[in-house]
């Protein structure tokens, strides 16, 4: 009697022990996974070796897309140095518009499979855009003619600088003329993000890689916001200056091509930071927002170059403003002048039955109208 009961206290107290070291071991796991996930990016081999055919057949798809926007901007190249001959600068900033959509496209699938190299990854994107932004504002100088063209024409017009993204609740400031002074301040804003953004990038990616010297990270993204944010405010001044006289050349629809560049680049990974996606091995919390924003842009920055290629490809690109007002003209007196009347027979029997009749000798005689 005394045997049994201790062996059902045996058999009791061995059940407990193994419950315990199983929920031992799933706490250990959950810190382990926890820890998991809120380490580093996974590295280029352990992605690769934990592709299923799911991921795999994804990454192939969007390295075809990736690759196709590069070869769609190629061929851009060579169409504009057919169009455009004469003028040079028009053709230059025209392709460096061009290609912002292969850049980001190529350098995304390059992080889709190297998240670790995120940072100089953003770093070749940004300082591109810089100068891409900085380009914008020149190819809008171009289209006029030159600098001096375009402060003729704008000669007389207020510069409403209560405009966003910047000063958009400033409705306090004064609107000033623009003069070739004016044009120096928003060249100059343009200039510092394609100039200055390469600089704290750098030192960004120094500061964060050698932790010797403890610089807030917050200090460099209120640096690039702020110049990001001047510079896209000046060329918003000077695409609202230039709306109606540039609308030959689409500048509307290339400027909000840019804008959505901007947008995709800044609010995307942010809107992801919040979504809060869930850590699915080998990718970390971190590693996994990065991946998917790069697999996003792929598709987006692919959409965007079918439609720059569209923008690019006009008969207005490769003609100066005055030829293209002077078509517009022509095409407006063709269009005014009247076609001439045709008379069918019907229209000649009425026309004959109203003519006016007087006598002569007592004979009617129809007068010809």
């Amino acid at each position: 009697m005394n045997d049994s009961l201790g062996t059902n206290e045996f058999s009791g107290n061995g059940r407990q022990v193994e419950i315990l070291s199983e929920n031992t071991t799933v706490d250990l796991n959950l810190q382990i996974f926890r820890k998991q996930c809120a380490g580093d990016p996974p590295s280029a081999l352990e992605i690769v070796t934990n592709l299923d055919s799911t991921n795999l057949i994804i990454h192939l798809i969007l390295i075809v897309m990736a690759f196709t926007t590069v070869a769609i901007f190629v061929e851009e190249i060579f169409y504009l140095r057919s169009k455009i001959r004469r003028n040079y600068r028009r053709r230059r900033m025209s392709v460096l518009q061009a290609g912002i959509p292969p850049t980001f496209a190529l350098t995304a699938a390059v992080g889709t499979f190297f998240p670790r190299g995120n940072l100089m990854i953003d770093f070749v994107c940004s300082v591109y855009f810089g100068f891409a932004m900085h380009a914008l504002l020149n190819l809008m100088v171009n289209y006029y003619g030159g600098i001096s063209a375009m402060l003729q024409r704008l000669d007389g017009v207020k510069v409403r600088l209560s405009t966003p993204p910047l000063c958009c609740c400033c409705r306090c400031l004064p609107m000033v003329p623009m003069t070739r002074n004016t044009f120096k301040f928003l060249y100059c804003l343009t200039f510092q993000a394609a100039a200055g953004r390469p600089v704290v990038l750098f030192f960004r990616g120094v500061f964060v890689l050698d932790p010797t010297f403890s610089v807030n990270e917050l200090i460099f993204t209120v640096i690039l916001a702020a110049s990001m944010l001047t510079g896209m405010w000046a060329l918003i001044i000077l695409r609202g200056l230039s709306s109606k006289v540039l609308k030959h050349f689409n500048i509307t629809a290339k400027f909000f091509c840019f804008q959505a560049v901007l947008l995709i680049s800044n609010i995307q990974p942010f809107i992801l930071k919040l979504a809060q996606l869930p850590c699915v091995p080998p990718y970390t919390t971190r590693g996994r927002i990065i991946t998917v924003n790069y697999q996003i842009m792929i598709v987006e920055f692919f959409l965007i170059s079918l439609l720059m290629r569209c923008l690019y490809r006009t008969k207005s690109d490769a003609e100066e403003l005055e030829d293209v007002e002077r078509r517009q003209e022509s095409k407006m007196k063709q269009s005014d002048t009247k076609t001439p009347l045709v008379e069918s027979e019907d229209t000649s029997i009425e026309l004959e039955a109203i003519k006016p009749t007087t006598s002569v000798n007592g004979t009617r005689v129809v007068e010809d109208v």
